[in-house]
């Protein structure tokens, strides 16, 4: 990485590294909308379903214990939701300080290498998918 972010983090390649990132969050909304909706809390060995409704409230939807249920139960479709959303509007802002850089010249550069560091970093979660590229890892060597 020199001054202003990774070496392959021309537009181009920033397009590409956005564009992997953003369809793994729509795997992810995807997954979500599909699971059962409301939030998840455990149980015992029980994920149950956390509703205001109370013929659906404590149903269990699943089972794992200790902190495999903890850990499932924290990730719960309404969770995940807005995560993907937090995620999407950092982009967008990032990608509009990357985009105004463009027009700026050198003052704006550390907006562009901010974006391209943001979307390493946000896209590390998915290292072992297969579309994945190993420059994209944060830390990656030059």
């Amino acid at each position: 990485m020199d001054a202003y972010g990774p070496s392959w983090a021309d537009g181009d390649a920033e397009d590409a590294l956005a564009s992997f990132l953003l369809a793994r969050l729509d795997e992810d909304e995807a997954a979500a909308r599909a699971a059962t909706q409301g939030g998840w809390r455990a149980d015992g060995e029980d994920i149950v379903l956390v509703s205001d409704d109370p013929h659906w409230n404590g149903t269990c939807i699943a089972n794992a214990s200790g902190y495999d249920g903890d850990h499932i139960a924290r990730h719960d479709p309404v969770r995940v939701l807005r995560e993907v959303a937090a995620k999407r509007a950092i982009l967008r802002d990032y990608q509009d300080c990357a985009e105004a850089a463009e027009y700026a010249g050198e003052i704006m550069r550390a907006a562009r290498d901010a974006y391209a560091r943001s979307l390493m970093h946000l896209s590390a979660a998915w290292i072992g998918h297969a579309d994945y590229r190993q420059e994209w890892a944060p830390g990656a060597a030059d």
